[in-house]
């Protein structure tokens, strides 16, 4: 992993971490048990797909194309989905520091979508291109 990824990586887990605990102050009973829900399915998709297919680096390491499911739309949903979980956090209690958290985490996923589309333009050349004419990076029918 080269020096850029493993600070966009340890940025990005930092900022995520950052938000879990944001999440966990002040709880009230129902934000714990949707906590522990989102936690049991995140680590119920991790087993189903094989720890050995997920790479939180920008460097891939997956030999195909993947093009079904979510990605039939979105190029990026796993990240689209940290930003749809995080964004209620944000407005929950305001504050500029959050802000600036979430901003920064934005940007560390841009630099990272950047990195990967990359990386899967030189793997992939034409089949990439062909997906890119009919996917978005991140919301669909915007960007």
């Amino acid at each position: 992993m080269s020096a850029k990824s493993l600070f966009l990586v340890l940025t990005q887990l930092a900022l995520l971490v950052y938000f879990t605990l944001i999440g966990l102050l002040g709880p009230e009973m129902w934000q714990l048990v949707l906590l522990a829900l989102g936690f049991v399915l995140i680590l119920w998709a991790f087993v189903t797909m094989g720890i050995t297919n997920f790479n939180i680096q920008p460097e891939l390491r997956s030999k195909t194309l993947i093009t079904k499911g979510p990605y039939r739309l979105i190029r990026h949903p796993m990240y689209t989905g940290v930003l749809l979980m995080i964004l209620p956090s944000l407005f929950f209690d305001f504050s500029l520091w959050r802000l600036a958290a979430f901003a920064i985490l934005i940007i560390v996923f841009l630099i990272k979508i950047q990195m990967e589309e990359q990386f899967l333009r030189q793997r992939f050349r034409e089949s990439y291109y062909r997906y890119q004419k009919t996917s978005y990076r991140l919301l669909p029918w915007i960007y």
